[in-house]
């Protein structure tokens, strides 16, 4: 290598590490991982809840979208949001959703496995399966910070 060339690599290089940020970066969508692990940086407008709901759909059958259990029914309707909105019967001092604030909404919780540290109970859910993939987690967070609408 010429010191030209040699100079040249040593920028790249440079600028590469730059670049970087100290951030890792997740593959699928090129936005920073935070230390948890979880998507971080905003994405833009809040989901609907039409999204939330083919999440919920897709991922919490059948146990609260054919019948409730835990008192919670997730099946899509004008219905929906309003029984989310409502206290958990699980631990009454939190709303399923409190619009604006997932961690102090009872659903996110069970979702994120950090319910019992709420004074809740039970199993993170969905119940005896993996839990929710991180870009689903994530659109019923941006969701629920965005207002739950």
């Amino acid at each position: 290598m010429t010191p030209g060339q040699t100079a040249i690599a040593l920028m790249v290089s440079a600028l590469t590490v730059c670049a970087c940020d100290d951030a890792q970066l997740n593959d699928a969508d090129a936005r920073p991982l935070d230390v948890t692990g979880e998507l971080s940086g905003d994405t833009g407008a809040a989901p609907a809840l039409p999204e939330v709901a083919e999440i919920f759909t897709n991922r919490c059958s059948p146990c609260h979208i054919d019948r409730p259990s835990a008192g919670l029914l997730l099946a899509s309707g004008p219905e929906l949001r309003g029984r989310l909105m409502e206290a958990s019967t699980q631990q009454p001092a939190l709303r399923r959703i409190e619009a604006g604030a997932p961690d102090e909404s009872y659903l996110w919780l069970k979702l994120n496995g950090s319910h019992l540290a709420a004074d809740g109970t039970g199993a993170q859910m969905p119940f005896q399966r993996d839990p929710l993939p991180t870009d689903e987690r994530q659109t019923i967070r941006r969701w629920i910070e965005g207002g739950a609408r």
